[in-house]
C-alpha cells in the first residue's frame, strides 16, 4: 500500500514537470528577436510559428532558414535598397530581386558613397535598374569587340587615307645624365590618341555604355618608337590599357622610362645647359599611312621631380617631315627638346675652389727664403694637387669630347703656370749657391744693377759705384801722409763680396718670378673665366 502511493507521488511529479516544459516552449514559440530596425528592410527572427524552409514570402525577399513570419525575414549583409545602394549578398525588398556579388565592370554612375547618380527626371528605382543595364551592355560591347574586331590590322576609314595620332609627354623626373656615356634617363608619362573607325557603337545599343577599357594588346596600336633610344625595348609599352570611347576615339597613357643618346656641350662645364632631343615616329609606316602630331607645344612639367645635379627648364614639342635616303616618301616625327641647366654649386665648392687655393699657395712658394730648401717641394706638391683635380673632371666628361671644357683649361693653365714657377726655383737655388765663384761684370752691370731697381731690391755698395779701378794704393799712402787728411778713396763704399752679389741675384730673380707668375695669373684666369660667360 504504501509502496503504491510512492509511485503515485512520482507519477504526478513527472506530470507536472512536462507541463512546466511545454509551457515554456509554448511561450518561446510567439516570442522573435529583433536585431534590424524596420520590418521593411529585413528583420533576423530566430523561433517562429511554422518551421519551414520558404525563399519567397508576403515581402518578395530572399530568406535563409526562416519561416513565415509577419514581416520578419533573415537576410545577410542587408541594406536598404530603398535607397537606391548597390549591394553585395543583400535582398533587394523593393523590387522582389535578389542581387549576389554583381561587381560593375564600370563605376561611372557610383559616387564616393557607393550610390547610384541621379541623371535628369530620372528616379532612384530607375537609377538602380539603368545602372545593372549598363553592367550587362558592358559586357556585351567588349564581347563583340573580340569577336568581330582585328587588332593587327591599321583601321584605314572611309574618308581618310591616313591615320593621325597625337603624342604627347609629361616628365616625371630626370633620372640620370651620364656625360661620359652620353646617355639621358628620364621617367616619363606617354600620351598617345589615335581615331579607330573599327571601334565606332551605338551607345544606345549597350544600354548607355559610352566608353570601355580594354588591355592595348586588344586593339590595334600604332608602331611608335624612339629613335635615338639605347634601351633594348620600349618600357611599358605593352603593360597597360587603353580608354576607347564610342565615337572611335582611342586614348592611351601610360609610364615609362626612357634612355636616349643626346649630344653634350661640356665647354662651359660646370656652369653649362644642355639640350637633349627625344624623337618619337613610326618605324614602319611613312607619312601617307600614319600621321603624327601633337596637340600642344610644350612638354608637361606641372609634375616633375627635382634632380640633385639638373634643372629641367623648359620643354618643347615640335613636329618634323623628314626624308631619308632609303626611301621618297617623308616620315614625320614628332621631336621633343628638354632644356636642362646643371647646378654648378657642387663643383664650385669641391673643385674650383680648393684648386685656386692651391694655386695661391704656388704663389706663397716664391715668399719663402731661398736657403729653405722647400721651395721645389711646395711647388711639386702644387702640381701634383692640380693634376688629382684635373683627374676629378675628366672623370665627369666624355672621353672624346670635341671641345674642352674651360675648366679644364684652366687647371692646364696652373698646372704649366706651376711647372714655370718650378723651374724658375731652381734657377734661383742654382744662382744662390753660386757664391764660390766669381760674377763677371756683364752679369754684375747689365743684369744685376738692372733688375736690382726693377724690383725694389737695394744693393749696398752698387749705387755709389762710379770707377771701374781700384786707386794707386802708394799715391794714396803718399797723399794722406802729407796731408794729414783722409784719402778720397775712403769716401768710395767699398763692392760687396762675390758671395753676396749671387745671394742678392738669387733674391731679385725670386722676386721677379713671383711678380711674374701673379700677373699671368690673374691675365690668364680673368680670360678664361671670360669666355665661360660669353660662350
Amino acid at each position: 500500500m504504501f509502496s503504491r502511493k510512492v509511485f503515485l507521488a512520482f507519477y504526478v511529479l513527472m506530470l507536472q514537470a512536462l507541463s512546466t516544459a511545454n509551457e515554456n516552449t509554448s511561450t518561446n514559440a510567439c516570442m522573435t528577436t529583433e536585431t534590424s530596425t524596420d520590418a521593411k528592410t529585413s528583420t533576423y527572427t530566430t523561433d517562429v510559428k511554422t518551421s519551414t524552409y520558404t525563399t519567397d514570402v508576403k515581402t518578395s525577399t530572399y530568406t535563409t532558414d526562416t519561416t513565415d513570419v509577419k514581416t520578419s525575414t533573415y537576410t545577410t549583409d542587408t541594406t536598404d535598397v530603398k535607397m537606391s545602394t548597390y549591394t553585395t549578398d543583400t535582398t533587394d525588398v523593393e523590387t522582389s530581386t535578389y542581387l549576389a556579388s554583381t561587381a560593375p565592370m564600370t563605376t561611372t554612375r557610383m559616387n564616393s558613397n557607393n550610390s547610384v547618380n541621379l541623371e535628369d527626371n530620372e528616379t532612384e528605382d530607375q537609377a538602380s535598374f539603368n545602372y545593372r543595364g549598363m553592367d550587362a551592355g558592358y559586357t556585351d560591347l567588349s564581347l563583340d569587340i573580340g569577336d568581330s574586331y582585328e587588332s593587327s590590322v591599321i583601321p584605314y576609314c572611309e574618308g581618310s587615307d591616313k591615320v593621325t595620332v597625337t603624342i604627347d609627354m609629361v616628365i616625371r623626373q630626370l633620372i640620370n645624365l651620364d656625360e661620359p656615356e652620353q646617355i639621358l634617363v628620364l621617367s616619363a608619362w606617354m600620351r598617345w590618341g589615335w581615331f579607330d573607325c573599327n571601334l565606332v557603337w551605338n551607345v544606345t545599343d549597350y544600354n548607355g555604355t559610352n566608353k570601355i577599357i580594354l588591355p592595348i594588346e586588344s586593339v590595334w596600336m600604332p608602331d611608335i618608337s624612339l629613335y635615338e633610344s639605347v634601351a633594348e625595348e620600349f618600357f611599358g609599352l605593352l603593360d597597360y590599357r587603353a580608354i576607347i570611347h564610342s565615337d572611335g576615339t582611342v586614348k592611351y597613357t601610360f609610364p615609362t622610362k626612357l634612355e636616349t643618346f643626346c649630344q653634350l656641350d661640356v665647354s662651359r662645364f660646370p656652369f653649362d645647359s644642355q639640350i637633349c632631343t627625344l624623337t618619337f615616329g613610326s618605324w614602319v609606316h611613312n607619312g601617307f599611312e600614319i600621321d603624327v602630331t601633337s596637340l600642344v607645344s610644350k612638354v608637361d612639367l606641372s609634375q616633375t621631380k627635382e634632380n640633385a645635379e639638373w634643372s629641367i627648364t623648359k620643354g618643347e614639342i615640335v613636329r618634323h617631315e623628314v626624308i631619308y635616303g632609303c626611301c621618297p616618301e617623308p616620315y614625320p616625327d614628332v621631336t621633343v627638346y628638354v632644356y636642362m641647366k646643371r647646378k654648378p654649386t657642387g663643383y664650385v665648392i669641391n673643385i674650383i675652389i680648393p684648386s685656386m687655393l692651391v694655386t695661391s699657395i704656388a704663389i706663397l712658394g716664391f715668399i719663402l727664403p731661398v736657403d729653405s730648401g722647400e721651395k721645389i717641394g711646395l711647388q711639386l706638391t702644387v702640381m701634383l694637387t692640380i693634376s688629382v683635380f684635373q683627374m676629378l673632371v675628366a672623370e665627369k666628361l666624355p672621353p672624346s669630347a670635341d671641345v674642352e671644357p674651360l675648366i679644364s683649361t684652366f687647371l692646364k693653365f696652373t698646372l704649366v703656370l706651376s711647372g714655370g714657377s718650378t723651374l724658375m726655383q731652381v734657377l734661383v737655388l742654382n744662382v744662390y749657391y753660386k757664391g764660390h765663384s766669381k760674377m763677371p761684370k756683364t752679369v754684375k752691370y747689365y743684369i744685376l744693377q738692372p733688375l736690382s731697381v726693377l724690383t725694389l731690391v737695394p744693393i749696398p755698395g752698387m749705387k755709389n759705384h762710379i770707377c771701374k779701378s781700384k786707386p794707386d794704393t802708394q799715391l794714396v799712402k803718399l797723399f794722406h801722409g802729407m796731408t794729414g787728411r783722409k784719402s778720397p778713396s775712403d769716401d768710395i763704399t767699398m763692392e760687396p763680396n762675390d758671395p753676396d752679389l749671387w745671394m742678392y741675384l738669387s733674391v731679385i730673380l725670386d722676386r721677379l718670378g713671383f711678380g711674374l707668375f701673379v700677373l699671368i695669373l690673374i691675365s690668364g684666369t680673368a680670360h678664361i673665366f671670360v669666355r665661360m660667360n660669353t660662350e
